[in-house]
């Protein structure tokens, strides 16, 4: 509880811990970002990852099933190999 400057107390409504669904969420959108597969990279998930009920390590595994599951999802456009002049790729 904080209190404001009159001595009144008020309350602020703390955001709730990051659950197993909220992880794989981030990896989710992590990946849609363009971020690489290591949840150091997504900026914030550390600080609210520590503040969790879970156990760290469950919120990095669920980072990394939704960034993977999204990478599996992602439309992949075929490309034709390049050659060099001896015909090698």
């Amino acid at each position: 509880m904080r209190h404001d400057l009159d001595g009144g107390a008020f309350h602020v409504q703390a955001k709730s811990p990051m659950t197993l669904e909220d992880a794989r969420e981030r990896g989710r959108r992590a990946f849609e970002a363009g971020t690489p597969c290591a949840p150091i990279h997504d900026s914030g998930f550390s600080v609210e990852a520590c503040h969790a009920e879970a156990a760290t390590s469950e919120l990095m595994a669920e980072w990394h099933r939704g960034w993977t599951l999204a990478n599996i999802d992602a439309p992949v456009e075929p490309s034709e190999p390049e050659f060099d002049e001896r015909g090698l790729a």
